[in-house]
């Protein structure tokens, strides 16, 4: 059981931004994968969750085959994206957004989106409010809330902190170990490297769409000379 990227490969017009990256996430775990602007860290996410093609290799879920599906069948096969940038449904109330999210689930919405304002009090106080007037980490509350309302079993959240203040970043962060502490698996892309590796259970650092590092945490914290060659490069 576990979310499996094998050998993968992103072009983007023609240029490689992944190249052949191997990686897995299992159910309740935390992977982090960390490195430079430009590293290709986001293609990577984007590309397992279906929002760009993958050239090269594969992406599997329990064993499943996903590569190159449509966001929606990735999504129904357990696996939700919170891409970078907050991207929310804007002219939507609060409510509608999680409701569209959830229009997948056969059964039980209106349980999930309960417990899912149990865990966000603050949008629960404005479910009825345009979500593209909420401040911009009510809007992260409101796209991470996609992905809890959908029930996945694996998350990949890309760059949930950026240009948030950090006590929001605090509690989004403590969300997400929530999330794994009750069994969902997730890829976490991070620019704030010290709470990626407090966070994750395993760690891969990316160079230049190439791995450059895959281990434990705790080695980097302790090599602080393996992360910067790992980040930068000999």
């Amino acid at each position: 059981m576990s979310l499996t990227i094998n050998d993968l490969t992103v072009l983007i017009a023609t240029k490689p931004v992944v190249k052949d990256v191997s990686l897995s996430v299992a159910p309740g775990k935390v992977t982090a994968i960390i490195g430079a602007n430009g590293a290709g860290k986001s293609e990577l996410v984007l590309a397992a969750a279906g929002m760009l093609h993958v050239s090269k290799g594969f992406v599997h879920v329990d064993g499943q085959d996903i590569t190159n599906e449509k966001p929606e069948a990735i999504r129904h096969a357990g696996v939700a994206a919170v891409p970078e940038g907050h991207r929310i449904l804007p002219n939507l109330s609060v409510d509608d957004n999680l409701r569209a999210a959830g229009s997948m689930l056969a059964t039980g919405l209106v349980e999930t989106l309960d417990k899912t304002y149990t865990i966000f009090p603050e949008l629960a106080k404005r479910k009825s409010q345009i979500a593209g007037t909420l401040s911009g980490g009510q809007q992260q509350m409101v796209a991470l809330s996609h992905a809890l309302v959908s029930q996945p079993k694996y998350v990949l959240l890309d760059e949930m902190s950026l240009g948030l203040a950090p006590l929001i970043v605090k509690r989004l962060m403590g969300v997400a170990k929530d999330m794994a502490t009750a069994g969902t698996g997730i890829i976490l892309i991070e620019q704030f490297t010290e709470l990626a590796l407090d966070l994750a259970d395993y760690v891969c650092v990316l160079n230049d769409g190439e791995m450059h590092f895959s281990g434990v945490p705790s080695l980097l914290q302790s090599h602080p000379e393996i992360l910067k060659e790992a980040y930068f490069g000999s």
